[in-house]
């Protein structure tokens, strides 16, 4: 498969194209999404469709919550953010908690 047909890359694309419907069908065709990949998502959507940002936001907030093993007051700051996208310091916010623990947030920066 090239690589404009991995659903990796296709999602990349349609994140820095802000295209949600692209994004959302790569996601689901990549099976496994990674947590900084699932905030570009969220981030997204806040842009381009905040009436579904509610839903996307609960469950990247469970899995932060979960992966990360957060304390409640970086949680506390993880929905503050999310009620702030898509500004761009609660993306950054939110990007610092996907570092909890030392963990990288992810490998690739859109």
């Amino acid at each position: 498969m090239t690589a404009q047909g991995h659903p990796r890359a296709r999602f990349r694309r349609a994140i820095e194209h802000k295209n949600l419907l692209g994004a959302e069908t790569s996601a689901r065709e990549m099976g496994v999404v990674d947590l900084g990949e699932a905030l570009y998502l969220v981030v997204l959507v806040a842009e381009v469709d905040p009436e579904k940002l509610d839903g996307y936001a609960r469950r990247f907030l469970a899995r932060l919550a979960d992966e990360r093993r957060l304390r409640l007051a970086e949680l506390d700051l993880a929905v503050t953010a999310l009620r702030a996208l898509p500004s761009p310091r609660a993306r950054d916010a939110l990007r610092a908690l996907l570092q909890h623990e030392g963990r990288p947030a992810d490998t690739w920066h859109g």
